[in-house]
């Protein structure tokens, strides 16, 4: 059972003033009827990549590079974690590697390669992980290497000041990767043959370690792409953003 509260100063704001825009110059519209949608999709995106991750003002898009929150609570299982200014950096490190419509039941995706992926800033964690106790407070950083994020979403239709938007509902995200990196200064007070053994534990037990406390960070990530195509959406009428 995952339970989550995410404040982002980056996003807060994002989604208000609704007012129409034509499609940014560096993502061509596709048609959602061409059978050749993926392609064409996937062709757009990663041409527009490079402007998506430094972001874009006129867009409301922020910078992906890194991504900056402003606090993240998050509870899994028997364990606690706050994050104060995390940031997410590794975004240019990143490929397109597939874009999808099913037009029978309005489902869209996409994948992401990171081929390195970190997560910095100060933590304060209790509880307990693979049965091992844990506590402590300080600096962080998580790394992924070699991850693959799929996120999936129902596209919908959503009518905003007399104009069709695109919207998404029923959202979910898919992690899979080769490596984890962990490391959580100051563990159990500073006690450093404590914290560099249950860093060295988590580490050479990683995969157990995200089953468990993974879907905290899922959530996370889920909510940053939910944001930030959401943002996307609401600039760009419908229309305009995914041809007839």
């Amino acid at each position: 059972m995952c339970k989550m509260l995410l404040i982002c100063s980056s996003i807060v704001g994002y989604l208000y003033a609704v007012y129409a825009l034509p499609p940014p110059s560096y993502l061509t519209p596709c048609s959602l009827s061409d059978p050749k949608f993926n392609e064409c999709a996937l062709k757009s995106g990663k041409a527009g990549m490079t402007m998506i991750i430094q972001g874009d003002k006129k867009y409301n898009l922020p910078s992906l590079n890194p991504f900056k929150l402003d606090y993240v609570e998050t509870e899994a299982g028997f364990m606690k974690i706050k994050l104060y200014k995390p940031e997410l950096h590794g975004a240019t490190k990143t490929e397109l590697k597939e874009v999808y419509y099913d037009p029978k039941t309005k489902r869209m995706g996409l994948s992401v390669l990171f081929n390195e992926e970190s997560l910095v800033g100060n933590y304060d964690i209790s509880g307990k992980i693979l049965i091992l106790p844990i506590e402590g407070n300080g600096d962080l950083n998580i790394t992924v290497y070699n991850a693959i994020f799929t996120y999936e979403f129902d596209l919908i239709k959503e009518m905003k000041n007399g104009v069709e938007y695109a919207g998404l509902k029923n959202d979910k995200l898919d992690m899979n990767l080769d490596k984890i990196y962990i490391n959580l200064d100051n563990l159990f007070n500073g006690d450093k043959l404590l914290g560099d053994n249950i860093n060295k534990f988590l580490n050479e037990n990683w995969k157990d370690a995200l089953n468990e406390a993974g879907a905290p960070i899922i959530e996370v990530l889920k909510s940053i792409c939910f944001n930030v195509l959401s943002t996307l959406f609401l600039k760009v009428p419908f229309n305009e953003l995914f041809l007839p």
